[in-house]
């Protein structure tokens, strides 16, 4: 088959009337644009809560990460805030109890939020001691 120079040159027109729409069509891909904060709390997800890139072995135990700590310390805080507020907040120890029995209790609430890798080291040292 033999073309004449008005259908090529057709056919090359049409060719560039498409690039030159793509061209000026072009709409790039919608990116999302992730915070320094944002991406310091997947830094803390990826190390406290494993991941699946590498074995179980070679990762950190699973245990809470800081920013759950002070999102339940902040919750914590707020509990307090209305308890105190309707007065039914008790923070002493009760009477007749001495300062041995406020700092177990401190202890104890303290330690409920320590991640279990933590926990056991101190639990180990502290049966040390004795």
């Amino acid at each position: 088959m033999h073309l004449t120079h008005s259908l090529i040159g057709k056919v090359i027109e049409k060719e560039l009337d498409d690039i030159r729409y793509k061209n000026e069509h072009y709409r790039p891909s919608n990116t999302k644009c992730i915070s320094e904060s944002e991406k310091e709390r997947l830094n803390q997800v990826f190390t406290y809560k494993g991941g699946k890139a590498l074995p179980e072995e070679l990762t950190n135990p699973v245990s809470l990460a800081p920013y759950e700590i002070k999102a339940q310390q902040k919750e914590r805080n707020r509990i307090n805030e209305v308890k105190s507020k309707r007065g039914i907040l008790k923070d002493t120890a009760p009477p007749g109890t001495t300062l041995t029995y406020s700092l177990t209790h401190l202890l104890t609430y303290s330690l409920a939020y320590l991640p279990t890798h933590l926990l056991t080291r101190v639990l180990i040292s502290s049966t040390k001691c004795k």
